[in-house]
Formats: structure tokens, sequence, C-alpha cells
């Protein structure tokens, strides 16, 4: 089973940037001010809201099909924090993972009840173990882990300053692009209803979104390069992985993106895109709705007696499972 995820990881990320807006007159912005001006407000270390996720991806594989992803969650930049609660059906099976990450606190929690089947299935054996986390919260703690307070501090500068260069990076390539891709759209009945003042739209051919991604891929190689607060495992990890996909010659995409818009802030995204990966086509489909700007609303929060936390020997058992 082969899956373009770097096409859909780079999607995902494109679409959190234009969560929010400012005050500018936008009848008075380009199109393509208008989408910039909400990727670059939504990219402040202050940018936090919720979101809601209905997608589809219609895959070429008869043994997968068609996928369908459902998520709530919230995101706070300033505190590092995220909280999702996706669904993700399969034509088999369907999952469900439920998860609040704080990065700050160098902590996550998850509900991994609808993945026991799957691990029971895979290993027998571990099944009766597998019902402490059945209808729990997972707690992943640095601390509780026992990872040294160092490690855990160059983790916690690690994911902020990668987080922060990816944002940027994406800003910055975006800004790159032809003013020609971008356009107004009238307010059709989804406008009206949703209360905008504006519809852009950004349309990118396989060689736009190639080169799109391309720029991305080179200025966040160049920022980590320059960087000397990075940690050097952490320069070494995410070079090399940008690299791989640099050299990725068989993976393309093209898509058409709606932003609705009001006062600058985004209230819908909706993209079309279709992705190639060794000349196998998938369609993805996918509606983002945002909202509580300034003031997410984060849901997740068990009581501690439904709260597991996972523990070195879990961690040893989960990696025989692996073997």
């Amino acid at each position: 089973m082969k899956f373009a995820m770097k096409p859909i990881i780079v999607a995902g990320l494109s679409s959190l940037l234009v969560a929010c807006g400012g005050d500018t007159d936008v009848q008075n912005m380009s199109a393509k001010d208008l989408y910039m001006k909400a990727s670059e407000v939504s990219a402040a270390k202050t940018a936090k809201y919720n979101f809601a996720v209905d997608a589809t991806i219609n895959t070429p594989q008869p043994e997968v099909g068609q996928i369908l992803v459902k998520a709530k969650g919230a995101l706070d930049l300033s505190a590092l924090k995220l909280e999702a609660n996706p669904e993700i059906t399969f034509s088999m099976f369907n999952v469900k993972l439920p998860m609040s990450i704080d990065f700050n606190k160098q902590s996550a929690l998850v509900d991994v009840t609808s993945l026991l089947p799957v691990v029971a299935m895979m290993a027998p054996e571990a099944a009766a173990g597998l019902e402490t986390y059945r209808n729990k919260f997972v707690r992943f703690d640095a601390k509780k882990l026992g990872l040294p307070e160092a490690e855990a501090s160059k983790i916690k500068t690690g994911i902020s300053e990668i987080m922060d260069i990816a944002l940027t990076s994406s800003l910055e390539a975006q800004a790159s692009l032809d003013e020609a891709l971008f356009k107004k759209e009238a307010l059709d009945e989804t406008a009206k209803q949703l209360g905008a003042d504006s519809v852009v739209t950004l349309t990118m051919d396989a060689a736009q979104a190639k080169a799109l991604d391309e720029k991305m891929n080179s200025l966040m190689q160049n920022k980590i390069e320059k960087s000397t607060s990075l940690p050097a495992e952490f320069k070494e990890g995410v070079l090399n992985g940008l690299k791989e996909a640099q050299a990725n010659k068989d993976t393309t995409n093209s898509s058409n993106t709606k932003l609705y818009l009001k006062e600058g802030k985004a209230l819908r995204q909706i993209t079309n895109a279709q992705v190639t990966v060794d000349g196998n086509k998938m369609d993805i489909a996918a509606t983002i709705d945002f909202s509580n700007y300034g003031s997410p609303k984060f849901e997740i929060n068990p009581a501690e007696s439904n709260i597991v936390d996972f523990n070195m020997m879990d961690a040893m058992g989960a990696a025989a499972l692996m073997q």
C-alpha cells in the first residue's frame, strides 16, 4: 500500500495557514493579497482557532478504495497545543483517534481504543494486555518515560523552531506565486450562508504545484542549515527528509482551492486536488471550516481515572511487536 503522504501533508499545512485575517479593507485588496493576508496572520505565533475537516480520498488501489476523513479540533500556536478528533474510514474498517498534544509540556493524550482490534489481529499474544487501554486515554509524557530534562528541552526547542521554519517558508513560497493564479469570485450561495464578504480561488497545475513544493523545500533547507539554535540531531533528521522529498521526481499534484473570507479571516476552504505517485492517481476533496478565532474550545480533558500512562515497559513491548 503506497500513499503520497508529502503532498497531503503540504496540503494540510497550507490549509491551516489560512485560518485568520486582518482588518484591511478587503474590497480594495487583490485576490493574491487577500489570500496572503489570511496566511500571514494565521502563521503568527499567537494564532488560535477551531477547525473541522471533511475529506474524501479516492485511491487507485482496489484493496484500499475510498478513504473518508473527518476531524474536529483546536489549534493554539502560542501555546504549541493541538487537539484533534479524527475519524478515518477505510473499506474494511474504521479508526477513531482522539488526541491532545501539548508540545510545551511534552505530553500527549491519545485514545487508542479503535486500534486495539487491529493490533490484536497482528499480535494475538498481546490481546489480553491491550485491554488496559480500552476506553482510556494513553498519556505519553517525556518525564514519565524517563527522558532526561536536557534531552526534553532539545526536543521542545527543535519542534518549536521547525514549526516556525515550516510556516514562514510556506508563506515565502506562496508569495512567489504568480498573481494570475489567484482570482476573486462572485459571492455564491455558500458565501451568503457563511456570511462571507469575499471569495478567492487559487488554481495550480502539476508544474506550478511542483515549483511551489520545491520552493518551500529549498527555503526550509536554507533556514535549517543556517540555524544556530536547532539541536544537531533535528537538523540532520529534517534535512535528510527534505532532501529525500526533493529527490523524489515521481510525485506530482495539482489543485484548486476556494477560500471564503470575512474581514480577511477564513471561514471555509474547499480544495480539490489530484496527486499522482508512480503513475497512480489519487483524487482528494477536502472542506475545512474555521471558527472561534482567538478563543478556541479545547474539549479533550479526561479525568485522571480515565488516563493510563505509557511507560518504558510498554515501550519495550511495543518495540517487540514491531519486530
